[in-house]
């Protein structure tokens, strides 16, 4: 195996929480998945689902975040970025699931719009 392997650079938390997401095939329709989070760090997700977009595409999700101390009951993480890798179903729990690679990301508090309701991924340390 002379293959390089590429170095994992953040560590990951894990997270099972719902995530929605959404990506254009390559017609252009608009296609959308749900599933559950295994796992994020500050620079993408892992994402359980019976649905996997294919690598390489662009993809938007939101990721809602359980109840936690100090964070208000509706806050998600919302990103854009691009599918890693797919992971064909394997064990007894037989899931696929699918890594993503984020290039934009939030924090969003409720539903606020404003400045007060969302921190941008720098003051965060999101990405």
């Amino acid at each position: 195996m002379n293959a390089k392997r590429r170095s994992r650079t953040a560590i990951r938390f894990p997270l099972e929480a719902p995530i929605v997401f959404w990506w254009a095939d390559a017609s252009g329709i608009e296609k959308r998945g749900e599933g559950r989070t295994r796992d994020i760090n500050e620079t993408g997700v892992f994402v359980l689902a019976s649905v996997c977009p294919p690598v390489g595409t662009e993809i938007s999700f939101k990721a809602f975040l359980p109840v936690v101390s100090g964070f208000k009951p509706e806050t998600r993480v919302e990103a854009v970025g691009q599918v890693l890798r797919v992971e064909e179903p394997r064990g007894l729990d037989g899931r696929s699931g699918f890594a993503i690679l984020t290039r934009q990301t939030l924090l969003r508090v409720n539903d606020q719009d404003d400045e007060q309701g969302e921190c941008s991924a720098n003051n965060f340390k999101l990405r």
